[in-house]
């Protein structure tokens, strides 16, 4: 496996956004940002070996500001609708954030898919 970076954009404070990209000894390859832990590409061979991305997603950084569809968007903590925006474990009730006609969709306490994240390699 091998690891490489590079700048995939400059965000409008100035913060550089990494592009990381992974590659197995298979030839497949994920590309993932830490504007949001999103994953930009995922290049994967056919039976032919040849090599096609399967993901949908931006070729810019800008275009993910606005990406009311959140494409390649890490999803969580939870990744569902949660009816009445509550959950019970063990008799304790956990109330959330109404943020879906009533309910709670994917938790939502931050937009998990904005802030950038500091990565090690």
């Amino acid at each position: 496996m091998s690891v490489c970076t590079k700048v995939f954009g400059t965000m409008k404070d100035g913060h550089e956004v990494t592009l990381y990209c992974i590659q197995n000894q298979n030839g497949m390859t994920a590309e993932v940002m830490d504007y949001g832990a999103i994953l930009v590409n995922l290049l994967v061979p056919d039976r032919k070996g040849e090599v096609d991305d399967i993901v949908l997603g931006y070729d810019k950084l800008e275009d993910y500001y606005v990406n009311g569809c959140f494409f390649g968007a890490v999803i969580g903590p939870s990744a569902n609708r949660i009816a009445k925006a509550r959950f019970s474990i063990d008799g304790v009730t956990y109330q959330l954030p109404v943020n879906d006609n009533g309910n709670n969709l994917h938790l939502s306490l931050i937009h998990i898919s904005e802030p950038t994240r500091h990565s090690l390699i």
